[in-house]
């Protein structure tokens, strides 16, 4: 059976993302009934590969991930200076030491996301939605909150302006 235009797509971004990255793949498709299903209308009741879900340390500077759904993906450690992530679903993420400065988050959907020891330095958060998120220790100096529904959850220790601790 051939491959559907989606399954194609993302091994062809896999494949991109592992040369020019040096991304370790998990695997290139999966396997069949593996995965989450998608709760977009575009794609509604696809399956989404695990393969996308693992960047833990990636090099994504710069990345154009806008309208991506990431719902759930592993960013620790990784590098998403000045990454494009508007209107991203960056749902349940973890992005614990994530370095995203200068990164446009611009209407992403951060809900319950983590964020341990994030460097977020004059990252735009205008419009994002990050109610019930996990944010520990993390810098948020210069960044724009502009319309960012940030409620509940748990913000301790972070910093903003001069390196001064306040509370966000």
């Amino acid at each position: 059976m051939p491959a559907s235009p989606s399954t194609s797509f993302r091994v062809y971004l896999l494949g991109v993302l592992t040369s020019i990255f040096l991304i370790a793949p998990i695997a290139v498709v999966a396997p069949a009934g593996a995965g989450a299903k998608t709760t977009d209308k575009a794609g509604a009741g696809q399956k989404r590969d695990p393969a996308l879900r693992y960047f833990k340390g990636a090099h994504l500077k710069a990345a154009d991930l806008s309208g991506a759904d990431l719902a759930g993906t592993d960013f620790r450690g990784a590098n998403l200076f000045w990454a494009n992530l508007r209107y991203a679903n960056l749902e349940n993420a973890d992005m614990r030491v994530a370095r995203l400065r200068g990164a446009k988050l611009q209407r992403a959907d951060l809900r319950e996301a983590g964020f341990g020891l994030a460097d977020f330095t004059g990252t735009d958060l205008t419009r994002a939605d990050l109610r019930d998120p996990y944010i520990e220790d993390s810098n948020f100096t210069g960044v724009r909150f502009i319309g960012t529904s940030l409620r509940e959850g748990r913000q301790e220790g972070c910093r903003s302006g001069q390196g001064h601790p306040k509370r966000v």
